[in-house]
């Protein structure tokens, strides 16, 4: 997910203010349910496509684009306390003397001050909360959500339909979610070119973000 500086933000590096961008992933486990073989005949390798699940965990990832700065921090769980300890980490150990850390974040439930002050006492999360200036991501992904749905959408079809011995049914599942995708990529470079400016402001963009996504 791009990271630009918010509104009211240079792009030019300020050390008392850094702006920081966090994300998080969910992950799951597999092992294996059979071991695959290779072929002594034609060397190909053959995986069996039961699995075994071994849990699953969270991964926390901060960046600091202007300084070039990088963190990821795997946990079993990504709730509300998960969260609330990973921003005192950053704000207490990695910007420590940072008058206020610029934090760019999508507006998960649990990205916001109320999990500080659920997960550590009133004072100390208030002394958190005042070192955070919390700018959350456009809510507007209609063009990601149309990417997802006809690629991930597609490919998961297509592969069912293989592994039932469909191929016929998967091939076109394939077709269909290209020419798709094909449509929605005219159609959306055609209203860029036409509307470039109200489009991104609909999708929640400033002056400063405008000019750089123009130019990229």
């Amino acid at each position: 997910r791009p990271c630009t500086p918010p509104a009211g933000r240079t792009s030019s590096y300020d050390e008392s203010y850094p702006v920081v961008c966090m994300d998080e992933k969910p992950v799951q486990f597999f092992d294996d349910f059979r071991k695959g073989f290779r072929s002594k005949k034609d060397g190909v390798q053959y995986e069996d496509y039961q699995y075994i699940r071994n849990g699953t965990a969270s991964i926390f990832l901060f960046t600091e684009p202007l300084a070039g700065w990088r963190y990821a921090d795997a946990q079993e769980r990504r709730t509300a306390h998960d969260w609330a300890k990973q921003i005192e980490w950053l704000l207490t150990e990695q910007y420590p003397v940072a008058k206020r850390v610029v934090l760019v974040m999508d507006n998960l439930n649990t990205h916001s001050i109320a999990s500080l002050y659920a997960t550590f006492p009133p004072q100390h999360a208030r002394e958190l909360a005042e070192r955070l200036e919390i700018h959350y991501t456009p809510k507007h992904g209609i063009i990601v959500f149309l990417a997802i749905l006809c690629g991930v959408g597609g490919s998961v079809m297509m592969g069912i339909a293989r592994g039932e011995g469909k191929t016929e049914k998967g091939n076109a599942c394939f077709t269909v979610a290209c020419l798709l995708m094909t449509i929605i990529t005219v159609v959306s470079w055609l209203a860029l070119l036409t509307c470039t400016e109200p489009i991104f402001r609909l999708f929640g963009a400033n002056d400063e973000v405008i000019k750089q996504s123009v130019t990229h």
